[in-house]
């Protein structure tokens, strides 16, 4: 398929989708980058509807620009800055469908992020839960947007790998009465203590304050930490770091 000039209102399109509401609106979201553009076309995780780049870019030659059922479109310089979320924009970006959420019951683990606000740490945490094999991911309504551009940027080709669904802690124990809660907090028991089997929830909350009080109180399940180890001063860990660190644990 040969590439085609993008017009001003493909560009104005593309625009708009940097707003949340927009993105909802036509169920699109960007991705930037030619390796997180490849590994989405590639692993068919998610639909990619078509690639816009500068004209050099559709010279390389790689396996995503033979990819004949995706349109491809070429754009200035300055037409990608417009387009880009990013401060130095990489050669290519790609409009994909936002996947339709989707609860998954019988899986052996889930990881449920309450008020998770960074864009940025929502990314990571999705990268971890690709790489640690996690079956589900739960946002609760309040997190941050998992296909705001930045948290696109973060999770990279790991985006669309993993089923989402969005629920209060309340609503997913409704869905899931079989799965045993794990929560993280800072007054919980060691996490090197614990003996952890599946089916499970693992709970992680808000950057700075953590678990919501009703969350924290729900009946039947297990408050976990991870002990600080030495004699640093610091007072916690960044909420990407500490989800990961759990999970490796947990999936020992």
């Amino acid at each position: 398929m040969v590439p085609r000039k993008a017009s001003k209102g493909q560009i104005k399109y593309l625009q708009s989708l940097k707003l949340k509401k927009n993105r909802l609106k036509y169920a699109s979201f960007v991705a930037e980058g030619s390796k997180v553009v490849q590994d989405l076309i590639c692993d068919k995780n998610l639909n990619v509807r078509a690639l816009y780049a500068i004209d050099s870019f559709f010279s390389l030659g790689t396996e995503a620009h033979r990819m004949d059922n995706v349109e491809r479109f070429v754009v200035s310089s300055k037409e990608l800055n417009q387009i880009s979320s990013l401060r130095t924009p990489h050669q290519v970006v790609a409009e994909c469908s936002i996947p339709s959420p989707s609860i998954q019951r019988d899986v052996p683990t889930v990881l449920f992020l309450e008020r998770v606000g960074d864009p940025g740490n929502l990314g990571t945490i999705v990268r971890a839960c690709d790489w640690f094999g996690i079956s589900q991911i739960v946002l609760s309504p309040d997190c941050a947007d998992l296909f705001n551009p930045k948290t696109v940027q973060a999770a990279k080709g790991s985006l669309g790998r993993i089923p989402y669904y969005v629920l209060t802690a309340a609503e997913l124990g409704a869905q899931l009465t079989s799965h045993q809660w794990y929560l993280a907090a800072m007054d919980g028991a060691s996490v090197h203590e614990l003996s952890v089997s599946a089916p499970y929830i693992l709970a992680v909350g808000n950057e700075s304050h953590g678990l919501s009080e009703s969350t924290l109180s729900m009946t039947g399940a297990t408050k976990v930490s991870l002990p600080k180890r030495g004699t640093s001063s610091i007072d916690s860990l960044n909420v990407a770091m500490a989800s990961t660190a759990l999970m490796a644990i947990f999936c020992r």
